[in-house]
């Protein structure tokens, strides 16, 4: 996992041995675990990421891609494949980001032009109904944040955007939509002030 996501410098949790079949596991003590984090599983040159959330197991699949494709001087990573639990944190995340994703490549040109402000508050209205019966409280403040950062670009009133996420939510350092977010509004805040 990360020590932060500031400075980003991964730390070591647990290792494992790899099976002959291809298999590994592992348990984390309680105490590693006190909030959801960013687990970071390696393999060789592969890694793949995922949400772990305290109390929770998971079965997963890494499949090793064609190493004929992938450069073996550097870490190549890969998608993790949940096989339980179904339709947890990391699903969910995965459908909201393909979501976001999606609007932000359609309304890339308005962007650009500083005329997307209307589509981004549709697009938040519409995405918070959707997800709204999601009652992950780290999922939400992921989405509210994704969505801070739509803001953050759409609009030149960034004390604003200030008022209505940062200033009413507590600092979140373990999720790292919130903490993005954070970091990207004091990118804008600094060199747009300066100029």
């Amino acid at each position: 996992t990360y020590k932060d996501y500031i400075t980003k410098i991964k730390i070591l949790i647990e290792s494992s041995l790899i099976s002959p079949e291809g298999k590994f596991s592992f348990n984390l003590p309680e105490y590693a675990i006190p909030s959801t984090f960013t687990g970071i599983f390696k393999i060789e040159n592969f890694a793949g990421s995922m949400y772990i959330e305290p109390n929770s197991e998971y079965e997963i699949s890494m499949a090793k891609p064609d190493s004929g494709n992938f450069p073996e001087d550097r870490i190549n990573y890969i998608e993790i494949n949940i096989l339980h639990p179904q339709n947890e944190l990391n699903y969910y995340t995965k459908n909201f980001i393909e979501k976001y994703n999606h609007f932000v490549v359609k309304n890339y040109a308005l962007f650009l032009s500083k005329s997307a402000k209307n589509e981004v508050d549709s697009f938040k209205i519409k995405t918070l109904k959707e997800f709204d019966k999601i009652g992950n409280s780290f999922f939400k403040t992921y989405v509210n944040f994704y969505l801070a950062s739509l803001d953050l670009i759409a609009t030149t009133n960034r004390f604003k955007v200030y008022k209505n996420y940062l200033a009413t939510s507590p600092v979140d350092y373990q999720n790292d939509a919130y903490m993005n977010f954070f970091k990207r509004f004091l990118f804008f805040s600094l060199f747009f002030h300066q100029r």
